[in-house]
């Protein structure tokens, strides 16, 4: 009997699928796609709009190709693994176009598919190979064809109309536009002034202070104008007051008022656990918590999911499949976590298994899990001499999160006071203040909290004691800020109680722009507006700036000149195909040909009948910014005449409208030259009405 030939994707993943299978089976990797729309040509039929693609073996490929041809010729089984999504799935489908054409009987080529790493799964998903899934493989070739489209049919028009080696995309685009559209926000934004008013406040019983805030007057809420909705509602900023007049007038009464508490109301309040990771949310957390980039956590995940040299238990797979959607978890996941938590103690374990739903999970064959450990025996700790520090911080992340969507809810004790200082007028005062009465499913966050502030007191200490100026003390409290707020502690009070006035403190403040976004707020925009696919976040943000669309300014990103010109043209010549939610409806159109309730050439015709339109008339009308010209207030400084701003290479640029008559100069305001003096204005594009 001969060996079986499995495929899969990385040569990283053929080391840890070997060990499982053993000698009877010859386990090699495709290193990825091995076919692809060729390059020097669109490759989709178009003339008779049936879209077919024409897919060649791509450049670089031919050996791995030809080898994997040699041993399917050899081979009694074929078993195509590659990973369990719609790229996978196409990979299969391409290996097959290539390997059936070696084996005498076709059918020995079969499809298996596991969403992590682990002995138990891959031979189960043998035990259990499949034919390809062409809904599947549709949805991945369709999603390709409508890039191609958009991508090899704009991207000339950048070229003639702006500049040469300019890019489009169907979806980066969308993306770099909400960029550029927050950049216009922040520029158009006027600040409203409002003011708050604290009180430091003291029990007449005891000397525990505490700070409440000003929220009204007589009962009646105050509150300061700040605009309009987008459907033209009124909006407004709670306890604040208007203007300093206003806050004087309050003050003035406030320090011969007298205080007292009119009412304090404590109640338990739970805070429930949160599903494990999907793809999204972990990019998001690793932004925000690791400071990892998309990509880096993508390239991390993928490492602990083809697996790690542990010891002598050789390579393992310690995560499940990191692209999904889905929050859902395995029954033996479940109860190995369960087992897991008893151990923590019976007040950790709730009487039933934590369940999440998510988008797509209401069937239970959903082929794809949430984010999480293989198995929850490898805890961080034990094998973190085998991991690299990122790895060991993701995986950290991942097994917390998993092992705390399993935990009983956190509780904490929450008391609001409200407090009125009587004078011509009742103003009224608010404090709020919770304390952790039970950790729960916040067990380990507490334990790294304690761990931290350790290490805090203890490098205070020993400051405290190199310094002797130093007071070991208050040294001990430094860097505390991000001690959680819902922490602090009230003293006891009690309806009626008087208190003590010790210090007002009025604060002028402005209402801020909205923030740029950075790559988690940016994630977040774009699961929320269902543009794109997680999967696909890590490319679309590495795109925009490989193309100089946006830099990146204090982790936050700024859209380039280019950028904002890219995105006004394009935007305005193809308002369907760049809409928002028109985008986030071709991704809901792509999951229903996954799904095989629609057929992918239906939506390929109907996204081409408004492309077509609008790509005829941006042929014609879209501005050539190359051309443009724009008059300022500025003068050459060599021969007086006005200077105007032109287009170049490298963007907007101040030209002397004389400079052919003269001896030639152009004087630069590019980002490779200092701008000439008080010359701030830059080029403006100015989009033909139609």
């Amino acid at each position: 009997m001969g060996k079986s030939l499995v495929i899969v994707e990385s040569p990283a993943k053929a080391k840890t699928i070997g060990k499982y299978l053993g000698s009877d089976y010859v386990v090699e990797a495709s290193i990825g796609h091995i076919m692809d729309l060729p390059k020097n040509d669109i490759g989709v039929e178009l003339k008779k709009r049936t879209f077919e693609p024409t897919l060649i073996v791509s450049p670089g490929k031919e050996k791995v190709v030809d080898r994997l041809k040699k041993l399917a010729s050899k081979a009694d089984m074929v078993y195509l693994a590659p990973d369990p999504d719609r790229e996978g799935e196409a990979i299969a489908a391409h290996l097959s176009i290539q390997l059936l054409p070696m084996m005498k009987d076709k059918s020995k080529v079969r499809r298996v598919t596991f969403n992590r790493d682990h002995q138990k799964a891959v031979q189960a998903a043998f035990l259990n190979a499949r034919d390809i899934d062409e809904d599947l493989v549709d949805a991945q070739q369709t999603r390709r064809v409508l890039d191609r489209l958009v991508g090899y049919q704009v991207s000339p028009l950048l070229w003639d109309k702006v500049r040469r080696g300019l890019s489009a995309g169907r979806v980066q685009t969308v993306a770099l536009r909400l960029i550029v559209e927050r950049e216009q926000e922040i520029n158009d934004f006027n600040p409203v002034e409002y003011w708050t008013i604290d009180a430091q406040l003291e029990p007449t019983a005891n000397k525990q202070s505490f700070t409440a805030r000003f929220v009204g007057v007589n009962g009646v809420p105050a509150r300061v104008a700040n605009g309009k909705d987008e459907e033209g509602k009124e909006l407004f900023l709670s306890n604040a007051l208007p203007d300093q007049e206003a806050v004087e007038e309050v003050v003035s009464e406030l320090k011969v008022a007298k205080w007292s508490v009119r009412s304090v109301e404590k109640k338990e309040r739970r805070s429930n656990p949160r599903a494990p990771y999907t793809t999204s949310k972990l990019q998001q957390d690793a932004a925000g918590r690791l400071g990892f980039n998309v990509r880096r956590t993508m390239g991390v995940a993928q490492r602990l999911y083809e697996g790690v040299e542990i010891g002598a238990e050789g390579t393992v797979g310690l995560i499940t499949y990191m692209r999904t959607d889905s929050t859902r978890v395995s029954a033996d996941a479940i109860a190995e976590a369960r087992e897991f938590i008893g151990k923590l103690g019976a007040k950790y374990l709730p009487a039933s298994p934590n369940e999440y739903l998510g988008k797509k999970q209401v069937e239970a064959q959903d082929a794809h899990e949430a984010i999480r450990p293989t198995s929850v025996k490898y805890t961080p700790d034990s094998i973190r001499k085998y991991l690299s520090d990122e790895q060991y911080r993701l995986y950290k992340l991942i097994w917390q999160r998993f092992v705390s969507s399993q935990m009983t809810p956190a509780v904490f004790d929450q008391t609001t006071v409200d407090i009125v200082a009587k004078a011509k007028l009742a103003y009224d005062f608010r404090v709020t203040g919770s304390v952790l009465k039970f950790e729960g499913h916040l067990k380990f966050e507490e334990e790294e909290k304690r761990a931290r502030q350790a290490a805090k007191d203890k490098a205070a200490k020993e400051e405290a004691s190199a310094k002797s100026t130093v007071d070991a003390d208050a040294a001990a409290q430094a860097g505390t800020e991000e001690e959680d707020e819902a922490e602090a502690r009230l003293p006891e009070l009690s309806n009626g109680e008087a208190l003590r006035l010790q210090k007002l403190d009025p604060l002028q403040k402005f209402t801020q722009p909205p923030p740029r976004f950075n790559e988690a707020s940016l994630v977040k925009t774009l699961e929320e507006k269902g543009i794109g696919r997680p999967s696909t976040y890590a490319s679309i943000i590495n795109t925009i700036q490989d193309r100089d669309y946006v830099k990146k300014i204090q982790s936050k990103f700024v859209p380039t000149e280019i950028g904002t010109v890219v995105t006004k043209l394009l935007v305005k010549n193809f308002p369907y195909i760049f809409d928002t939610a028109y985008t986030a409806t071709l991704e809901g159109e792509l999951d229903a040909v996954e799904d095989g309730t629609e057929r992918w050439t239906d939506l390929l015709s109907g996204f081409y009948d408004h492309f077509e339109k609008e790509l005829n008339v941006a042929s014609d009308n879209m501005e050539d910014v190359k051309r443009m010209e724009q008059k300022t207030d500025e003068t050459c400084d060599n021969c007086g005449s006005p200077l105007i701003l032109k287009w170049g290479k490298f963007g907007s640029f101040y030209s002397c409208s004389n400079f052919t008559k003269v001896k030639p100069m152009t004087i630069a305001a590019g980002p490779w030259k200092k701008e000439p003096k008080a010359v701030t204005k830059k080029l403006q594009v100015r989009l033909p009405s139609r």
